[in-house]
C-alpha cells in the first residue's frame, strides 16, 4: 500500500508541470532561463564588490552546464558563473579560494578552471541565494 501510494503521489507530481517545478529542484535548475542567471550572477557580483576585497577579483562569465550524467542526455545548456581569482601582486591560488569557501559556516563548492573558481548560478537551490550572499559577506572579511 505504502509504495502504491508513493508512486501515485510522485506521478501525480510529473504529471503538473507547476507541482514539478516547486516540489523537485532539479526541475526549476534546469529550467531557469539564460536571463534568470545573469539576474543571479549580477545579484552576488554586486554583493562581492561591494564587500571591496583588495585580493580578490570577480567576474561575471557565460558558461555552459552539461545537464544528465550516466544515462542522461549530456545537453549543454546555457550557464552563468561567478568567477573568482586572486588580483594580480597578491596571488591567491583557486585551489585556496576554494578551500576557504568549503571551510565557511555553510560550505560553498565551485569548480577549478584556468586558476579561477566558478560559481555556477544553475546549482543553487531556490532558497540559497540569500545565504550564499551571507557567505560571500564573511568570506570577504575572513
Amino acid at each position: 500500500k505504502f509504495t502504491a501510494a508513493a508512486v501515485d503521489k510522485t506521478l501525480a507530481i510529473y504529471l503538473r508541470k507547476k507541482d514539478i517545478l516547486k516540489k523537485i529542484p532539479l526541475y526549476e535548475m534546469v529550467n531557469r532561463s539564460e536571463e534568470q542567471l545573469w539576474q543571479m550572477g549580477e545579484k552576488l557580483l554586486n554583493v562581492a564588490k561591494g564587500a571591496g576585497s583588495k585580493s580578490l577579483e570577480f567576474q561575471l562569465v557565460k558558461t555552459g552546464n552539461v545537464a544528465g550524467g550516466g544515462s542522461g542526455s549530456g545537453r549543454t545548456l546555457p550557464g552563468v558563473a561567478l568567477r573568482i581569482k586572486g588580483r594580480k601582486g597578491n596571488k591567491i591560488p583557486a585551489q585556496k579560494i576554494s578551500e576557504r569557501l568549503r571551510q565557511m559556516e555553510v560550505p560553498v563548492i565551485g569548480h577549478i578552471q584556468d586558476d579561477w573558481v566558478y560559481l555556477e548560478m544553475r546549482t543553487i537551490l531556490p532558497g540559497e541565494m540569500e545565504i550564499l550572499e551571507k557567505i560571500l559577506r564573511e568570506f570577504m572579511v575572513a
